[in-house]
């Protein structure tokens, strides 16, 4: 088990579409890209030059719909596999299926189409995978992990990992046996492994001890070498059933879902969104 404590910054060249009358604004984002991305033959001369592990992470959700706290995780994990020399190649992001028992889900389609769009411009380590939310039932996620295991494998080689890529909420449930099978959630934790993001709010509960420590002190000793665990201490509190509340009742949700998405959203008119949204011009 290892901890990460990840501090942002601030992102000068943000992902929205760029102005034309900015003409060399393409090219800094362009370098600023190459500077940040996930090439292990870049690390700086103080790391290590060669990857020690090789990694590709699912990250699983209803993505209902996807929001700048949902893209920030793979970025999160990007920079604490990078400094750790592990080489991560790819993270995938699987929709739930339609037939998953959660109330106010929007058809796969549309969160699939709004997911391709927020990773528009990060698609060469960023995919969205339809296999799960394709499937004529709800899937487990232990299921999804074993579907893509394979792949993985022919995609990248024997000695490639696959992890899942979650948030501390889930790893709390995952230690409840009325919400999870405790054959399934010991299966996932020792067979892959997860990369648990814990927000700085997660450490500001009301127990004696962080989130952390209370998950470590609650989980089975022989999950505790299976988890890694990156604290990101910039507030976040976005979640998509806030944004669904902001946008039934006519406020923006913009900087808190990716532009491209509104567009998607107010299009389809999804979330009752009957209200004007603003859209960048």
């Amino acid at each position: 088990m290892s901890i990460f404590i990840v501090n942002d910054y601030a992102d000068a060249f943000p992902r929205n579409k760029i102005e034309k009358s900015y003409a060399n604004a393409k090219h800094l984002r362009e370098f600023a890209d190459q500077l940040q991305r996930n090439d292990n033959t870049q690390l700086s001369s103080n790391t290590i030059s060669f990857p020690i592990r090789r990694l590709v992470l699912l990250l699983a959700g209803s993505f209902n719909p996807v929001t700048i706290g949902h893209l920030r995780m793979p970025e999160i994990a990007r920079d604490y596999y990078r400094l750790h020399s592990i080489q991560l190649l790819e993270v995938i992001i699987s929709p739930v299926n339609e037939f998953y028992n959660k109330t106010s889900l929007t058809p796969a389609t549309h969160r699939i189409e709004m997911l391709r769009a927020a990773i528009y411009n990060d698609n060469k380590w960023l995919s969205v995978d339809t296999w799960e939310a394709e499937q004529p039932f709800w899937t487990p996620v232990n299921l999804v992990l074993d579907h893509h295991y394979k792949i993985i494998k022919q995609k990248y080689g024997e000695d490639t990992e696959l992890r899942l890529l979650t948030g501390s909420d889930l790893v709390q449930e995952m230690l409840n046996p009325t919400k999870w099978s405790p054959k399934v959630a010991n299966y996932i934790m020792t067979t892959y492994g997860i990369t648990c993001i814990t927000r700085l709010s997660d450490t500001e509960v009301n127990r004696d001890d962080s989130i952390i420590e209370y998950i470590t002190k609650e989980m089975p000793n022989q999950w505790k070498q299976h988890v890694e665990f990156i604290v990101d201490t910039m507030t976040n509190d976005i979640s998509s059933t806030k944004v669904r509340a902001q946008i039934a009742e006519g406020y923006s949700v913009k900087y808190i879902v990716p532009d491209a998405v509104i567009a998607i959203i107010y299009y389809y008119g999804l979330y009752n969104s009957t209200a004007p949204i603003s859209l960048v011009t």
